[in-house]
């Protein structure tokens, strides 16, 4: 393990084993968040439930501080299996990385750029600091995208301040130190009592969005198909109970990410019904993305789909769930 690694662990990494992992699995795959994110709620139910023992992976859960460390992790090897946002696998398919998108976890656009209360429109931003997870990340592009298509030039207008996950964020905006950032909707209630104003829901400029996808090295899928397949059957099954059985997938949440009940209740409620039971992955959103990046020149092509994506088991598994349609 690199000395990267131990650092983000000792930092910020959450370590997760279910009671069931005690029975040696076959085996382990570190498995990277790039955000506390409700989005990530069936892998919780799997781990704790013991779905992935089961079907003999052990899983050891680390959360990262923004979605660039854990693809530079799923890059170095360290981490297997990623879970995380579009721009990152964008960012790293343009740089010559061998990595692809295999599953999505949510296509949903659940954000909101917020800002102090002394701040009431997306104009009085320009001179402004926008809290953001890291420089280059996903907060970081939709902030931009909405600016610019408010008027404002992204790049001269405002001043962007890496300072990690949402939490972190929105302490910066009630202490005065940022002025606007980007929060999720489990954070939204907890913005309105703090006084916070809602400048725009991103849901109307882009009602698509891949929010999270599971994208992996192609090295490791090609040297180890059984397992990941064992992993994605996990996964699904807790994706069924996440949807059937709402207190199972909240109190999930709130052991994994530290959650209150309040905030896991308002998680779930925001994301349960994006997650794919087939891993669909929003391409419109995607090629939105995509088209964005390129113009800004933050990529050198207009990377297609299948640069980013690899279907195997999204077709598979939607091919089945056809199959079964029809014998319904």
């Amino acid at each position: 393990m690199t000395k990267k690694l131990l650092l983000c662990l000792t930092i910020t990494a959450i370590f997760l084993q279910s009671p069931a992992m005690a029975q040696a699995p076959k085996t382990t795959f570190n498995v990277g968040f790039s955000a506390f994110s409700a989005a990530f709620m069936p892998a919780f139910v799997a781990d704790q439930a013991g779905y992935f023992a089961q079907e003999g992976i052990g899983t050891r859960l680390v959360f990262f501080q923004s979605g660039v460390q854990l693809m530079q992790s799923v890059i170095a090897g360290d981490t297997h299996i990623g879970m995380g946002s579009a721009p990152e696998l964008v960012t790293a398919t343009n740089a010559g990385a061998k990595v692809h998108g295999f599953w999505g976890i949510s296509n949903l656009m659940p954000y909101a750029l917020i800002s102090r209360p002394n701040i009431k429109t997306i104009a009085e931003l320009k001179g402004k600091k926008i809290a953001v997870s890291a420089r280059g990340s996903l907060s970081e592009f939709l902030a931009s995208y909405v600016l610019k298509n408010k008027g404002l030039d992204p790049s001269k207008d405002v001043v962007y301040l890496p300072l990690g996950g949402v939490p972190t964020r929105f302490a910066a905006l009630l202490s005065g130190s940022a002025d606007a950032s980007l929060i999720s909707a489990a954070q939204f209630d907890k913005g309105r009592k703090a006084g916070l104003n809602f400048l725009f829901m991103l849901a109307d400029l882009i009602p698509e969005w891949p929010q999270d996808v599971i994208y992996l090295k192609d090295e490791f899928v090609a040297s180890r198909d059984p397992e990941f397949r064992a992993f994605l059957r996990a996964y699904r099954r807790a994706v069924a109970t996440s949807k059937k059985n709402p207190d199972i997938a909240i109190a999930a949440m709130q052991k994994a990410m530290r959650f209150d009940e309040p905030t896991a209740r308002d998680g779930y409620k925001a994301y349960v019904a994006s997650l794919p039971d087939d891993g669909r992955i929003g391409e419109k959103g995607f090629e939105l993305l995509v088209d964005q990046m390129f113009q800004e020149n933050t990529i050198k092509r207009r990377l297609t789909m299948t640069d980013l994506i690899d279907y195997r088991y999204i077709h598979e598994a939607q091919k089945n769930n056809n199959a079964r349609s029809v014998r319904d």
